[in-house]
């Protein structure tokens, strides 16, 4: 299985300006961890808290990246298809290997409200969404009524393919930095999971517990950075030892 990491880029007030280099030496972490993947989030009008945005950290983060997918979160509601594909397509342009696009429906009344969108459409715009951003990354010239798009075309379109990952909940979290506080954290419901959901210890412990996903023909597991600063970069290099163990 291959292991990558999805940076948190939520931060505290406090730490707007120091946000954007704690991303960064998480990135760089990666590329050191020789991780199979590298993402971020999506999330919209969240202050006071500062939420670093995705196509730009994308971005700046390939220059450092090398030949290894990369790619990024889309509410896929809150984006106008045009706007989403043409982001998609320089991105892809820039990076040397398939661009992951990960596409989620979004949730919040705040947020939606926030973007001029009704959160009680967001399913159908969703699956609208994926189908339009889909026809313009193919070249296909696109109109849309309820969009108002007319003859829609773009360019540059990805070199290396794209890699859509759709999906809505998860049931598993994984923090191979628990060891530490081990049972302790699990027992108080780490993140509102129970108990059993937990993977956590040592890599080579984690590993052993993931190992029954990749005989059920899991090929990805994504590590999300939930700390910042130094305990962060720590977890990416354990999220390496983990791949390495897994691979």
């Amino acid at each position: 299985m291959r292991v990558g990491i999805s940076i948190g880029t939520t931060f505290d007030p406090a730490d707007s300006t120091r946000a954007p280099r704690s991303v960064l030496a998480q990135a760089d972490a990666a590329v050191r961890a020789g991780l199979d993947s590298l993402t971020v989030g999506d999330r919209h009008s969240l202050a006071p808290n500062a939420y670093l945005q995705n196509v730009p950290l994308i971005g700046r983060i390939l220059g450092v990246w090398d030949q290894r997918p990369v790619g990024c979160l889309f509410l896929v509601p809150l984006w106008h298809p045009v706007l989403m594909a043409e982001q998609i397509g320089t991105l892809a342009a820039i990076a040397a290997a398939p661009f992951i696009i990960q596409a989620g429906a979004g949730d919040g009344q705040a947020q939606f409200a926030a973007m001029g969108k009704d959160l009680r459409d967001r399913a159908a715009r969703t699956e609208r969404g994926i189908r339009l951003v889909k026809a313009l990354l193919d070249g296909e010239t696109v109109d849309d009524e309820e969009w108002n798009i007319k003859g829609a075309h773009i360019a540059p379109r990805p070199a290396h393919g794209t890699e859509w990952w759709i999906g809505g909940s998860v049931q598993r979290s994984i923090d191979v930095e628990a060891e530490r506080v081990g049972d302790s954290l699990v027992d108080a419901g780490y993140r509102g999971f129970e108990r059993g959901a937990v993977a956590y210890g040592d890599p080579q412990s984690v590993a052993e517990q993931l190992a029954p996903f990749g005989e059920l023909g899991f090929t990805d597991i994504i590590i999300r950075t939930m700390t910042r600063g130094e305990s962060a970069v720590r977890t990416v290099e354990l999220a390496g030892e983990l791949g390495a163990i897994l691979a």
